[in-house]
């Protein structure tokens, strides 16, 4: 007994692939709105670092700290939102 296979070809001339439609992935129906925060704090070494954020809907911003090596403390803030549509930095030290 022979084992064979049909391959079946379009009006294109190219062959036709069968599988399982594609998967649609949909933007959320509900916009993000979270709020978070946390910091860390090394009593042996003296580190410090923090972040926090807000979003509601895409209005998003929020701070970070750091303790740099020479003992300041760089604390960066952002801002984004879907109007600009662009990230605003502010790095201070």
């Amino acid at each position: 007994m022979g084992l064979f296979a049909v391959l079946l070809v379009g009006a294109s001339g190219r062959p036709q692939v069968y599988g399982p439609p594609p998967v649609l992935i949909e933007e959320p129906v509900v916009a993000p709105h979270y709020n978070f925060q946390y910091g860390v704090s090394d009593a042996e070494t003296g580190q410090q670092f923090s972040h926090g954020e807000n979003r509601d809907n895409y209005n998003t911003a929020g701070e970070y700290r750091v303790n740099l090596p020479d003992g300041r403390i760089q604390i960066v803030t952002y801002k984004a939102d879907e109007v600009r549509e662009k990230m605003l930095w502010l790095i201070r030290w």
